[in-house]
């Protein structure tokens, strides 16, 4: 568990390194949001999934060369990623959503499938799960806090 003013000078200090890399990670003040009292980081990012007949590797490109995706033959998924401090379990959450090219969710079931080989044994229903975004108040996919401390 951390503090909200330890959870500020952490977000403040991965978003600086993240502006030095070019990592396109943004920093959401209190004031962005009507109500939001605590900074959040937010990044999105396009994931090309790999083709039939491609051999090559997953690769990750940001979201604002999506037009050189639309041009190639793969299928993509968008991510939207957000970290936001969890104020009932005292510790940095990330929440999610992913879309496939042509816009629709993804469910929770091909989440799972998504990262079912880098979770091991862990159950599923315990480590991602769908949950209201504690700032914007839609459903976005979730790491369980237990699993973010």
């Amino acid at each position: 568990m951390i503090t909200e003013e330890s959870f500020i000078k952490e977000v403040t200090k991965f978003h600086s390194i993240s502006d030095k890399l070019s990592d396109q990670w943004q920093f959401h003040q209190p004031d962005d949001i009507v109500f939001q009292q605590t900074p959040w980081l937010s990044k999105r990012l396009t994931k090309l999934t790999q083709t039939e007949t491609s051999d090559s590797p997953i690769t990750l490109v940001p979201s604002e060369d999506i037009c050189e995706i639309i041009t190639q033959p793969s299928q993509y998924i968008n991510g939207d990623y957000h970290i936001v401090f969890s104020h009932v379990y005292q510790v940095p959450s990330l929440f999610f959503n992913l879309s496939h090219s042509n816009g629709s969710k993804l469910k929770l079931d091909e989440v799972w499938e998504l990262t079912r080989d880098r979770v091991g044994g862990i159950d599923k229903w315990s480590f991602i799960t769908e949950d209201e975004h504690p700032i914007l108040c839609i459903p976005y996919f979730c790491l369980h806090p237990c699993n973010t401390g």
